[in-house]
């Protein structure tokens, strides 16, 4: 099966552990553990794409019937097809873990006393709702190495030894160096194979370490540092979690100038700009002073449409009268109301 860029052998039927790994070193093609006749190889299809290959090692001189054929590429069919439905399952869960992770993240930011405190809390919270086996925070230093500033997870101790630099060494070449120098993130889907990676290759496979993103944050424009984030397999990077990290390493450049100019209104702002649910605030008499872009975007309202007015105007007579009692109940007592909510346009 396709993993990392090539293609690993995921099963095999009739080998000794041994042979299992000179077939899987070798490749889909001739027998590799004895003489045989000429191999036949059939793609497994998923989505329009071939996501690897059915390959038969057949005797000398052996010849398969067309039934037989025909069953054989049946079976590289339905195989397809359970990878496309794990494919479309993984996409599904990997994008609720992204939303999971940006929200924590921006609850840390609306938390933060100091930027320290909240990288290191924005790797912990990789590491903890991401499942990530790593994340770490590094910033330009005096010369050409990056100073290592906030880190988590069980390969912690990989980030706090390896060097990372700016310079044109191999240690600047490999995706953390590289992010910061070009001012946009870099993804190693299969870091272990990749020669950008070498320098530090023979210690992140100790540690299980197999793919690597990372991403650039700036001040004022000029990126100041990088968030490199590390996953135990290969091709664990795409779609909506990169963009997630994406936005989770922007937060890195944001709490840091909202905190050093003391703008800790505008960092509120900027955080719930960002936050994937709809949000309003009102004053005190339950006009509406301010909305964010979700909640734009899911109403239809524009902004200007809805300040001043009362949140009523969203009330789609779908809810029960002790519904809202409940609503304003506990906004008045200062607690949360937590509750799906049916409104209109």
């Amino acid at each position: 099966m396709q993993e990392g860029g090539r293609l690993r052998l995921a099963a095999a039927y009739g080998l000794e552990p041994e042979e299992r790994a000179r077939c899987d070193a070798a490749g889909p093609g001739p027998c590799a553990c004895g003489p045989a006749g000429e191999p036949l190889t059939l793609p497994i299809p998923a989505g329009g794409a071939s996501v690897g290959v059915l390959n038969l090692c057949l005797a000398p001189e052996e010849e398969l019937s067309a039934a037989t054929r025909g069953f054989l590429e049946e079976t590289a069919r339905l195989v397809g097809l359970v990878v496309r439905h794990e494919q479309t399952a993984g996409a599904h869960r990997r994008a609720e873990r992204a939303r999971r992770v940006l929200l924590r993240a921006l609850e840390a930011a609306l938390e933060a006393e100091s930027w320290s405190g909240f990288a290191r809390s924005l790797t912990e919270t990789l590491v903890e709702a991401g499942g990530y086996p790593l994340a770490a925070v590094w910033t330009r230093g005096r010369g050409a190495a990056l100073d290592f500033v906030a880190g988590a997870g069980d390969a912690l101790e990989y980030a706090r030894s390896i060097k990372v630099t700016l310079d044109d060494a191999p240690t600047g070449r490999g995706p953390g160096g590289r992010a910061l120098k070009e001012g946009r993130p870099v993804v190693l889907q299969n870091a272990l194979e990749d020669p950008a990676f070498a320098p530090w290759r023979s210690t992140a496979e100790r540690y299980g370490l197999r793919a690597n993103a990372a991403f650039p944050f700036a001040v004022e424009g000029r990126p100041v540092g990088v968030l490199s984030v590390y996953a135990g397999e290969a091709d664990a990077f795409e779609g909506e979690e990169l963009e997630m990290l994406e936005r989770v390493a922007q937060l890195l450049g944001e709490v840091k100038v909202r905190l050093e100019t003391g703008e800790r209104l505008e960092l509120f702002r900027a955080v719930i700009e960002q936050i994937p649910e709809s949000i309003l605030i009102t004053d005190t008499e339950g006009r509406i002073e301010f909305a964010n872009r979700t909640f734009v975007a899911e109403t239809g309202y524009a902004l200007e449409e809805v300040l001043g007015r009362n949140p009523r105007i969203l009330k789609s007579d779908r809810h029960s009268p002790s519904f809202y009692r409940s609503l304003w109940e506990a906004l008045k007592a200062g607690r949360t109301f937590r509750a799906t909510f049916v409104n209109r346009r």
